[in-house]
């Protein structure tokens, strides 16, 4: 009983976070109409420019957010140990 009621915890809380995760792309406006696509605001040059900024982003690897990776790392490793009869199957002790 306790692990049914803790398994429906868990994937009520699996779904809350994939809806939370999804929701900026159910928000956005799909304005794919014919004339915008027969008529770009952004041409190749644009286009450049904005692969240009997305992979100078990628390639920046500064260390700023590691001290609070680290923090989320060790709170999912304190789950993790706390729970570990639930994902007995990722450790074994």
């Amino acid at each position: 009983m306790q692990s049914s009621k803790l398994r429906k915890t868990a994937m009520g809380c699996v779904a809350l976070a994939a809806v939370t995760l999804c929701m900026p792309a159910m928000a956005a406006k799909s304005d794919y109409k014919l004339e915008n696509v027969a008529n770009p605001t952004c041409n190749k040059r644009c286009l450049m420019e904005h692969l240009d900024l997305i992979l100078s982003a990628i390639g920046n690897n500064t260390p700023t957010g590691l001290p609070i990776a680290i923090v989320v790392a060790v709170l999912a490793l304190i789950v993790l140990w706390n729970y570990r009869a639930s994902f007995a199957g990722l450790v074994k002790p």
